[in-house]
């Protein structure tokens, strides 16, 4: 069951990650999350809760079907002394390549609690105590955006904000480029007419602004995703076409947004929604993360 080593993704985490757990193990009640983007040829990856190297409390392993005879599967186990337990992998699969996912851990006094993309899972009985726990690792095909427990009991990957205020800038010190996710979680405001997230210059005020990404959900008069760009402060050309409309007033929503070499991916509420093409080249001026309109923003990460 081991993975397939050291990968890189572009302006993104090198896997394996690993981060410590707080001395004591896990308790009933702490949570792991993990946020990230599925590339389009995973094969598998992975999420451990480990004890040392050679005892796993907790396995979770999707695989993607890799021939006819296959199919996808979700694998639970528990490795203790360096031997593998009899594997649990009952249920659905509802991961899906190139799309967003988030994986949410709980931990209870006789199990683990597993929720996917805001769903629950399954669940897995303990097979050894979760008091011996030390530390959390991420492999495989997987790009990152964050690993985290609450309480601050590990590292994360990025410094999120909570709850801000609307419009709200945030600085990318260093630009965006392929490799880069922005994740955004909030609530419509039920009157709703429309809101928007610009990938931006710093200057936006200037006649020389640039925008590299306008993502303007709207709902009046018509429900429609309008995308764009700017270009020393003029307008290019609206892209409108869209599968759907996903966003609804008075209801909360994620957003995440991967740069990539050719482009931009969208995903809305953990599935893949749309693409647009970059049309600038020099990427590393876009600096500014930008948020305005009817919307209410809980929480948002970035991962460079």
């Amino acid at each position: 069951m081991a993975s397939s080593g050291v990968l890189s993704y572009p302006g993104g985490t090198v896997l394996p990650y690993r981060f410590p757990v707080s001395q004591g193990g896990l308790n009933h009640g702490n949570i792991v999350v993990v946020q990230g983007w599925i590339p389009k040829n995973a094969k598998r990856f992975e999420i451990n809760l480990i004890c040392d190297d050679d005892n796993w409390a907790f396995h979770l392993n999707p695989r993607f079907a890799a021939g006819f005879f296959e199919s996808d599967r979700i694998v639970r186990n528990t490795k203790i002394g360096n031997g593998w337990g009899p594997e649990e992998d009952s249920g659905a699969f509802p991961l899906k390549k190139d799309s967003a996912f988030d994986i949410v851990i709980l931990v209870q006094d006789d199990c683990f609690r597993v929720a996917i993309n805001g769903q629950h899972y399954c669940e897995y009985n303990h097979r050894v105590m979760k008091d011996n726990i030390r530390e959390v690792m991420i492999d495989g095909d997987v790009a990152l955006i964050t690993a985290t427990q609450p309480r601050d009991t590990v590292q994360a990957l990025s410094e999120p904000a909570f709850n801000v205020s609307v419009p709200y800038t945030e600085q990318l010190p260093s630009g965006i480029q392929p490799g880069t996710m922005i994740f955004l979680a909030g609530k419509i405001k039920k009157d709703s007419q429309r809101f928007h997230i610009n990938l931006q210059s710093a200057d936006i005020g200037s006649p020389y602004a640039d925008i590299a990404l306008h993502f303007n959900p709207r709902f009046k008069p018509k429900k429609q995703v309008v995308r764009n760009n700017m270009n020393k402060g003029k307008w290019g050309d609206e892209e409108t076409k869209a599968p759907g409309f996903p966003f609804k007033p008075d209801t909360p929503f994620t957003i995440l947004i991967l740069v990539e070499e050719d482009g931009f991916k969208v995903a809305v509420n953990h599935q893949h929604y749309l693409d647009f093409e970059h049309r600038m080249a020099n990427l590393s001026t876009i600096n500014t993360l930008y948020v305005e309109g009817d919307v209410m923003i809980a929480e948002v990460r970035t991962q460079y």
